[in-house]
């Protein structure tokens, strides 16, 4: 930097700056959820989330999407675009959280949605530089797909818990075998120790399984309600049956099991034997309680199909006259010349 007064005379010593250019780089933009293609809820509602990467910030986020193979007469995709709300502009990492509401799309069960998200940068200069991610793609899945999908899973469960039910049933009779062993010895071997043990773990092991069933109902209700698939009364009772199976392990089976633990530990014969009659008890009590359950889910399970029928039924009617509306107000639109 030079100074120069008014007779002409400069500073001996100018002060040097140096400049340094700094390029704009190219934004990255990544959708970080959904991760793929996926299907679409019955609320019709997909939340989104998004990390982009920019040296000098984002201007803004967009949704460019079509629906099925829309396309112009000239044969090319039919894009739109949707503004995601978004206002950390200087930041050089943004993560964006957004629920995209497709309600208004009038879609219908078998209709897919192609979708990339596009970001742009701060660039004032030439203009906001834009990233892009890949496409992917919604779907509403058809109504066969729907309630096959929430049939299996109802099927599935009563399988899995038919078979446990018949391994509890093996395990009571081999505990009754194993209780008649014991009342003709005269004191525990390391042989008895060993059933015993294989008893106990076997016993603990279908009691997880049980347990886990009814966690697995979590998933059959969240399609349901998330599909607006099941009366209030399906609902309830498959939450009845949830919360029998995940309460299996009653005080008494779990005084039983210890029971049976602390005689193993001790070699204890006598105690064995009351260990063992005592979960013979509990056995039986349980089977009881699983019988009427698998009932009862079978009877849901029949329910529930009719349910999803009627329910699917009227969504289709909903989305029809949705769709219907849509058509006729572009096509109102057209000949207005807009």
């Amino acid at each position: 930097m030079i100074v120069e007064d008014q007779q002409g005379k400069q500073n001996p010593d100018p002060i040097k700056y140096k400049i340094t250019y700094w390029s704009d780089n190219y934004p990255t933009v990544k959708l970080i959820s959904p991760t793929g293609n996926a299907e679409l809820p019955e609320n019709m509602r997909m939340p989104l989330f998004v990390v982009g990467e920019d040296d000098f910030g984002f201007s803004s986020f967009k949704i460019t999407y079509r629906i099925n193979d829309d396309t112009t007469d000239s044969g090319t995709s039919t894009y739109k675009k949707l503004d995601i709300p978004f206002s950390q502009y200087r930041k050089s990492r943004v993560e964006v959280e957004y629920e995209w509401n497709l309600m208004n799309l009038g879609l219908v069960p078998g209709d897919v949605v192609y979708y990339r998200i596009e970001g742009y940068d701060n660039d004032r200069i030439t203009g906001p530089k834009k990233a892009v991610t890949g496409e992917y793609s919604l779907r509403l899945p058809s109504i066969d797909e729907i309630i096959e999908d929430v049939a299996r899973s109802s099927e599935e469960q009563a399988e899995d818990l038919l078979k446990q039910i018949e391994d509890e049933k093996k395990l009571l009779e081999k505990v009754r075998e194993f209780s008649s062993e014991l009342l003709t010895k005269q004191e525990m071997n390391w042989e008895d120790k060993q059933k015993a043990e294989e008893i106990k773990k076997k016993q603990e092991d279908l009691l997880k399984e049980f347990k886990e069933i009814g966690e697995n109902l979590e998933n059959t209700l969240e399609k349901l309600e998330k599909n607006m698939l099941a009366s209030f009364e399906i609902v309830d009772k498959i939450r009845q049956i949830q919360e029998i199976l995940e309460k299996i392990m009653t005080d008494e089976m779990r005084q039983a099991m210890e029971r049976l633990r602390k005689a193993i530990e001790n070699m204890d014969l006598e105690q064995l034997r009351n260990a063992m009659q005592n979960l013979e008890v509990n056995q039986q009590e349980l089977l009881a309680n699983l019988d009427r359950t698998l009932k009862l889910l079978k009877r849901i399970e029949l329910e529930q199909r009719l349910s999803s029928l009627i329910k699917l039924n009227e969504r289709l009617i909903e989305l029809a006259h949705m769709r219907s509306a849509e058509e006729l107000r572009y096509s109102f639109a057209g000949r207005a010349g807009y």
